[in-house]
């Protein structure tokens, strides 16, 4: 008998219902469910729990006599590459910082210096006009520059990360980089998440972000928002 049947017996011996049992450990019933039917695994202190609310081993729970044999399983997992387009979509399809609404407003600013400095040569017939038609060819070009080097800068160093995993356990995230290597980040370090077509986005209490593609279930979003608020959209840093 595998421990998801055994979790499951368990429960039907002590007349519990999956809620009751959620309730008792302060996690959803859908966890619960995932347990029992083998799809993840709960934490150690889930299990601890677990073993004292049946009244039995942990020995007789899950077949370990050591807590060091046990190893947790997450209960949904994603691996993918960190590419140029995950990292566009994780840093800059918005505004999300001040370093970047700079680097825009830069842009923005040396773009209507040179269609000013043009509208004006236009205007003037001296020399000094080809004076301000190269300042302003020139401005543009430097304008244009700023936060397109930025976000190349940005890229070509994250990129270097090669794949990426998310495994979410039922108290926090463990991210795995194959050159930065693992990470825990608890559910309550994230502010919100935003779901979009083919990833989610989630955004940490820090403003730093999280890109994750969707390799999950229909089942996941209905996890994810009983762990971390869902939002349509992300917000600029200054309705933060």
């Amino acid at each position: 008998m595998d421990y998801g049947e055994k979790l499951y017996k368990l429960r039907k011996q002590k007349l519990l219902s999956q809620e009751t049992v959620a309730n008792e450990l302060n996690v959803s019933r859908q966890s619960v469910s995932l347990w029992e039917t083998n799809q993840s695994s709960p934490s150690m202190e889930n299990l601890i729990a677990l073993a004292k609310l049946y009244q039995v081993s942990l020995d007789e729970l899950v077949g370990i006599k050591d807590l060091k044999d046990y190893k947790e399983e997450p209960m949904y997992s994603s691996t993918f590459k960190l590419d140029k387009t995950a990292i566009y979509r994780r840093d800059h399809y918005y505004l999300y910082t001040k370093k970047d609404a700079s680097l825009a407003f830069l842009t923005l600013f040396f773009f209507i210096f040179a269609l000013t400095s043009f509208i004006g040569a236009i205007q003037v017939r001296d020399a000094f006009q080809q004076y301000i038609l190269i300042m302003g060819f020139a401005s543009l070009i430097i304008g244009y520059m700023f936060y397109p080097l930025n976000m190349m800068k940005n890229m070509l160093r994250n990129g270097k990360n090669g794949n990426i995993t998310f495994d979410f356990f039922d108290d926090h995230i463990e991210v795995l980089k194959d050159i930065n290597g693992k990470t825990e980040i608890p559910y309550n370090d994230i502010s919100y998440y935003v779901a979009k077509k083919g990833f989610y986005i989630l955004i940490k209490k820090d403003r730093n972000r999280l890109y994750i593609e969707n390799q999950f279930s229909s089942e996941f979003n209905d996890f994810l928002t009983t762990k971390i608020e869902k939002r349509k959209k992300i917000r600029p840093f200054w309705l933060i």
